[in-house]
């Protein structure tokens, strides 16, 4: 995002001589879901991770990680002007391979 930082914000606006004043909420803010922000190409993924040593290839829309682990792009509808939102499923074992991809692919995002 180059020079910009995004962050959350809880706070309870008041309006005070014309200015807007942010003060702490008066009660226990939920807590925020993790956002992954960027666009992930899956071909430009499995590269990435071929480069990183593992058997990839692709298979009915998904990339098949080491036949263990799967990772899916699904892309939800978009209003007009939006790009919509994009989830990045990964399935498999609990095992060293899944930690490691999770990793490599959290690290083509912004992590808010």
């Amino acid at each position: 995002m180059g020079e910009l930082e995004i962050a959350w914000v809880d706070a309870e606006v008041e309006k005070e001589d014309e200015k807007l004043i942010l003060n702490p909420p008066s009660s226990t803010p939920p807590l925020h879901r993790p956002i992954l922000v960027g666009d992930l190409k899956l071909a430009d993924f499995k590269q990435f991770l071929e480069n990183e040593g593992f058997q990839v290839e692709f298979a009915v829309g998904a990339l098949q990680c080491g036949g263990n682990i799967t990772l899916r792009k699904i892309v939800g509808s978009s209003q007009k002007g939006s790009t919509g939102s994009q989830h990045i499923v990964i399935q498999g074992a609990l095992c060293e391979d899944y930690y490691k991809i999770r990793k490599l692919l959290y690290s083509k995002f912004y992590l808010l």
